[in-house]
Parts: structure tokens; sequence; C-alpha cells
């Protein structure tokens, strides 16, 4: 299966940055295996982006720490209620 992660998703969010701490309630999830990635849109552009080299100048983060988007290194298992923290650099 070929995934291209992270612009391709199965379900989004946008929210207005409120405050260091943020949280997203994604409801009704099925059971199986997901990756994450968050990037803050200062400009409010729609997207994430990028200068020299494709590096990003806007903050973002990926679910199990990492800091390149690869979808294997990112799984999460997921088959049920479940919290993770993303943070942002």
């Amino acid at each position: 299966m070929k995934v291209n992660f992270p612009d391709s998703y199965f379900r989004g969010e946008r929210k207005m940055v409120t405050g260091e701490i943020m949280e997203v309630t994604f409801h009704d999830l099925p059971i199986g295996q997901y990756a994450v990635s968050v990037y803050q849109d200062r400009n409010n552009n729609g997207r994430l982006d990028t200068g020299l080299f494709g590096i990003p100048i806007e903050k973002y983060g990926f679910s199990n720490g990492g800091r390149r988007p690869n979808f294997r290194d990112c799984l999460l298992n997921f088959d049920g209620d479940k919290v993770i923290s993303i943070r942002i650099k």
C-alpha cells in the first residue's frame, strides 16, 4: 500500500491556537493503525510552508516523536480510547 503521509489523510481537524497546549478529539475512529501529523499554520494558508530544500518553516510534529514524515515510524495501533501527546517544534 502506498501512503502519501502526511499529505493525504483519513481525517483532519483545524483549530485556532488558543494556548500552549491544545487538544483535538476524533470521535468514532475505526480500530486500526494511524500516523498523526500536526503543524501550526501561522499564515493560515492551509499548508505547512517550507523553505530551501523543503525544510519546514512552520512548527510541526508527528506521532511517536518522529521528526520526519515517515509513515512507518509514526504508526500507532488504535484499539479504542487513546490519548497521545505531540510536541511541535
